[in-house]
């Protein structure tokens, strides 16, 4: 127990000691991107980055990289991720995949839509839902973190000021708010969302039956789309962005596979003696929620993370496409399902058939929506686990090909916007993949 005698080291010690090795982990990778934020860009374009990035729109797709810049971007994603990272430590929770999984995600979409002031009022308010409803915020520490991907929807209130366009109603006009006043009721609009969110979630996840490892995005989406739609008629329009940065291969490429090699040490190293035996066993899985490899098998899944983390920087490479804060978040993605649900049984064929998809598609191969179907397209990645390599090339291609109309429903509020797509696919697929393979789904 910490005594309010002790020093701030003898404190810090104490805390040190009683923080989860897992923790340890993620500090270690801030601590990487914090050294490359510095390497690559100056602190003072690091600051006047941070600040376009902070009081953006930030609807998909925005990517910081092209916004503020590569260092602001990097910077930004670890300030957000350490603020989830401070509430699962205060709060005591326990790391598990999902947790993993969770920060990853703040991390990775933290390049490009997620930021400190859009992702508070949310997180305050999943909080508020469990101090309302009697719960431990360790139970809706995992929500906290995946509700984000309504964060937009804070920014989009706050900084484009939507009363504007409900200026006379009844004959009276009525002056829009000032830029304090956006502020608040987008900040009270996040805590709405975030209220809300974890109830929806759940209802959620019994639709696909853990077919869909984004249940977040199918939740988002939903609450996006109603969002969306209510603003729409009252002559309201999201004017879409798409801030799409190239020319940062190199450097950011080197990034990730530095951060690959680091987890596929770490996970050589910690995995114990029968770390490949257990790696065999985790490609066996068909990675249907909840599957928690971290749970089950320890530190060797940062092996399977990190050579997941490799295999889609390299297939983003390879079609041709541009290392961004996009496309990084869409790896960071792949990789931190490494601990839950992800193998390379079940991703490759899904990656296999969106990259088809995306072949035969008007726009170029490695276009920013056919790019971003192909890192995050492999959330189905438990129908390819399930059924089979075909139907899993045959559920990518069909993915690839939906998710930019599906895009439209939500008007670029829903960052995990493959996530809803990929809940559309599941629905379908399932029924016709097990009438015509009569293959059965597991209960």
């Amino acid at each position: 127990m910490i005594s309010v005698k002790d020093t701030p080291p003898d404190r810090f010690r104490q805390i040190a000691d009683r923080l989860d090795p897992v923790y340890w982990v993620l500090i270690g990778l801030y601590t990487i991107l914090i050294i490359a934020a510095f390497v690559l860009d100056s602190p003072q374009n690091i600051w006047q980055g941070l600040v376009r990035i902070l009081t953006s729109r930030s609807l998909l797709v925005t990517d910081y990289a092209e916004l503020g810049g590569m260092g602001a971007m990097l910077v930004s994603s670890v300030i957000v991720a350490s603020f989830s990272l401070i509430t699962l430590i205060v709060g005591g929770v326990k790391p598990t995949g999902g947790i993993i999984v969770g920060i990853w995600l703040v991390l990775g979409f933290g390049f490009f839509g997620k930021n400190l002031f859009n992702t508070i009022p949310i997180v305050f308010g999943v909080w508020l839902y469990a101090k309302t409803k009697g719960m431990a915020f360790r139970d809706v520490a995992l929500t906290s973190m995946l509700c984000a991907t309504i964060a937009p929807i804070v920014s989009e209130v706050a900084y484009l000021n939507i009363f504007e366009n409900l200026l006379v109603i009844e004959g009276v006009i009525y002056m829009p708010l000032p830029w304090w006043g956006g502020v608040i009721v987008g900040g009270l609009v996040g805590v709405f969302v975030g209220y809300i969110f974890a109830p929806i979630a759940a209802a959620c996840s019994k639709v696909h039956g853990g077919y869909l490892l984004y249940n977040a995005g199918l939740a988002g989406g939903m609450i996006a789309t109603f969002a969306i739609s209510i603003l729409r008629s009252g002559g309201f329009e999201s004017i879409h962005t798409n801030l799409w940065a190239t020319g940062y291969n190199w450097p950011l490429g080197i990034l990730m596979y530095i951060i690959s090699g680091s987890f596929i040490l770490l996970g050589l190293v910690t995995g114990g003696a029968d770390k490949w035996d257990k790696m065999r066993k985790m490609q066996k899985h068909s990675g249907r929620l909840v599957t928690d490899y971290y749970t089950m098998y320890g530190n060797v899944t940062y092996l399977n993370m990190g050579l997941l983390c490799a295999i889609a920087t390299s297939a983003t490479l390879l079609v041709g496409g541009h290392i961004n804060g996009a496309t990084m978040g869409g790896i960071f993605c792949v990789a931190g399902f490494g601990a839950l649900g992800k193998n390379f049984r079940n991703v490759l064929p899904i990656m296999i058939g969106c990259i088809l998809g995306a072949w035969f598609d008007v726009l170029p191969l490695n276009s920013p929506a056919n790019m971003l179907a192909i890192l995050f397209g492999t959330g189905i990645a438990p129908l390819a686990g399930q059924f089979g390599v075909f139907w899993g090339i045959v559920c990518g291609f069909v993915h690839v090909n939906l998710v930019g109309f599906v895009g439209l429903l939500n008007g670029g509020l829903n960052l995990y916007n493959n996530g809803f797509a990929g809940g559309f696919v599941v629905l379908v697929m399932i029924p016709i993949v097990t009438t015509l393979s009569r293959r059965e789904v597991d209960t």
